[in-house]
């Protein structure tokens, strides 16, 4: 009876009994053994042989690619047979044919290569299924240096990178992927190129950033009242004037015999806001300037003496565009109103006069600090010129007039006819004053300021219009200013209602706007659609009169076409040859303008109005520009015009 748990030699099944008796078996049994082992030791010197064929390769000089090998495994060697170029990824010795449960490259025949003490079930150099990321074939002892999966016995096949692209460099990890065989691999050095690069480009970075602060920032940064250097002038330089455009002192430092100074305003608050003051902190030209007035360009002799004598160098002085005259005019004809007047060149740019009320006398700002600072209805310190905002009233009606003719292309062919109220829904607006103007065209609707004409020009218009024209005339953007400045305000988005645009088109709703705001736009219309640059100083000069700087008129920008300019201003002329700033029309001088009532709420819920007027005039071209406003002081033509009236004396006296 056969025993199934017996062991029986390779190739003799267990259910079939052996020939002769157990001693034979014995017998065939060793000589099986015996045969296993030479098969053993021949399976070794083949090995080695293989081994030194593969020894690990010079890759600068690679040998050239071998031709494909063709594909023979369609041939189906019969079992047994040793099947070197048995096809694209079988390794060499595989038999197709080995049966079911064999592992690929199993040789029942005792094929050369087989090596049954290699590892469970696989020869020495073959690992079929050596894991994720192992190719077929793949060779352990190939040797340092040789990609995963090559084979030396038929690298064009082998090679994962597809035939003939073998490796030709000693540095097979460098990323740069496989090359033409022969051709040599230059190694690289990418992470050092990159650290150059980078410290190259960060060197470029600080040197514009030195260029950058030199150009723009440089001014700006000195006269900042954080900037503790200025402390340090102070302490030997005695600060310069700041003179008027005559040469007039509007501040000025005075030492006693006890080398004591103390800042003096000739002019007393005529001057305050926009000459500002130096107690306290700084304000206006006081802060703007203050590195120049700390600066000194004496001559170095005279410089040397002072120091050894103990006396401070004499710091240089401020030449502004300031005109005394005007100034004194404007401040004298806003009266005890609040309000602000600002005069202006735009052909220049040059500020001419800023006038500012509340005010408050620089000269004992000191004293009477604490009792301003304290007390919250005291608004003196604020430049209402530059940072008071204000519903602009009818002084709007200028740029929802360009955003009409900007869409139409003409004022030709709008006509209106004004019964004194426009509603829409429930919401109904009125002409000032109860008005009714009847028939009217748009010269004669800007002419005599009709509110109603104006909002039906917003219910056509829609929002859009309205709002590129607020940009494009800086509504809402930091203005070019050398004193403190706020920015103008508008909310009108192209999603409000029908109401709200027609009350933003003849100046109320959402808009605020500074005076000086207003004197930028009316400039620009005066200079054929351009703005200059707006300056206060004219020169620096040392203390001998020498000219250290000065300034060169420049255009700020281009805020309309020189047509739209002459439109505007034609409607602007028709509003002082007929309209409501028909005070001016027997001016000897050409006047142009707009009025405007601003109305606004009271802090007892009642309602006020403002009065403005804007506008230039001059001979042939523009020669001085203005805005004026009154808080609380009721129409434009009644009180705004009047003011604007006793600047244009004292400019063409």
């Amino acid at each position: 009876m056969k025993d199934p748990n017996l062991e029986y030699p390779r190739g003799i099944p267990y259910d079939e009994e052996p020939e002769g008796d157990y001693e034979d078996y014995d017998e065939a049994v060793r000589a099986d053994i015996g045969e296993d082992i030479r098969d053993i030791l021949t399976w070794k010197e083949e090995r080695d042989a293989l081994a030194e064929r593969i020894r690990p390769l010079d890759f600068e000089e690679l040998p050239p690619e071998e031709a494909p090998m063709s594909n023979v495994s369609a041939v189906n060697p019969p079992p047994g047979t040793y099947a070197p170029e048995a096809g694209p990824g079988y390794p060499q010795g595989y038999v197709p044919e080995a049966g079911p449960g064999y592992p690929q490259g199993y040789a029942p025949e005792n094929v050369p290569g087989y090596a049954p003490e290699a590892g469970p079930g696989y020869p020495q150099d073959y690992v079929p299924e050596a894991g994720p990321g192992y190719p077929q074939g793949y060779v352990p002892e190939a040797g340092p240096g040789y990609p995963q999966g090559y084979a030396s016995e038929n690298p064009p096949k082998a090679y994962p990178y597809g035939a003939g692209n073998l490796p030709t460099s000693a540095d097979p990890g460098d990323g740069d992927g496989p090359e033409p065989p022969g051709k040599k691999r230059r190694r690289t050095s990418r992470p050092y190129l990159f650290v150059s690069y980078a410290f190259v480009l960060i060197f470029l970075l600080l040197i514009g950033n030195l260029i950058y602060f030199n150009i723009k920032e440089r001014d700006a940064i000195l006269a900042s009242p954080y900037n503790h250097r200025q402390d340090d002038l102070a302490a030997v330089v005695c600060r310069g004037a700041i003179l008027a455009s005559d040469g007039a002192e509007l501040a000025v430092t005075r030492t006693d015999e006890l080398g004591n100074e103390t800042r003096v305003y000739p002019y007393g608050s005529i001057f305050a806001h926009v000459v500002g003051y130096s107690t306290n902190g700084r304000s206006g030209l006081e802060s703007t300037e203050n590195v120049s007035l700390l600066t000194s360009h004496m001559d170095i002799l005279e410089r040397t003496e002072r120091e050894l004598k103990g006396k401070k160098a004499a710091g240089d002085s401020v030449l502004t565009t300031l005109s005394p005259k005007l100034q004194q005019s404007a401040w004298q004809a806003l009266g005890e109103r609040r309000g602000a007047v600002v005069v202006l060149n735009p052909k220049a740019g040059a500020v001419l006069a800023m006038v500012s009320k509340p005010d408050f006398d620089p000269n004992t700002i000191g004293e009477s600090w604490n009792a301003i600072v304290n007390d919250p209805n005291n608004s003196c310190l604020l430049n209402r010129s530059t940072q008071g905002l204000y519903v602009p009233g009818s002084t709007y009606k200028i740029l929802t007039a360009l955003a009409y003719l900007r869409q139409h292309g003409s004022l030709d062919g709008y006509h209106y006819t004004c019964t004194g109220e426009i509603s829409d829904g429930e919401n109904t607006i009125h002409c000032a004053g109860g008005s009714v103007h009847g028939e009217l065209d748009f010269a004669g609707a800007f002419a005599v300021s009709c509110n109603c004409a104006f909002s039906d020009m917003g219910r056509q218009l829609g929002a859009k219009p309205l709002i590129q024209v607020m940009d494009s005339l800086l509504l809402g953007k930091a203005l070019p200013c050398p004193v403190l400045a706020s920015k103008s305000r508008y909310d009108l988005s192209e999603k409000d209602s029908v109401f709200r645009i027609m009350q933003t088109a003849f100046g109320q709703g959402g808009t605020a706007v500074t005076p000086w705001q207003m004197a930028l736009i009316v400039s620009a219309i005066a200079n054929k659609g351009v703005l200059m640059e707006p300056y206060l100083v004219e020169k620096v000069l040392s203390t001998d009169g020498k000219n250290v700087s000065s300034h060169s008129p420049r255009t700020y920008r281009k805020l309309l076409s020189e047509e739209e300019a002459g439109t505007l201003s034609g409607l602007m002329r028709a509003v002082v040859t007929g309209g409501s700033a028909m005070e001016l029309a027997g001016f000897p001088v050409s006047c142009y303008g707009k009025t405007g009532s601003g109305e606004f709420t009271r802090s007892d819920g009642s309602r006020g109005t403002h009065a403005w007027f804007v506008g230039y005039a001059g001979v042939t071209e523009a020669d001085v520009v203005f805005a004026v406003i009154a808080e609380d002081s009721g129409s434009g033509s009644d009180v705004a015009v009047p003011i604007a009236h006793a600047v244009l004396n004292a400019f063409y006296s």
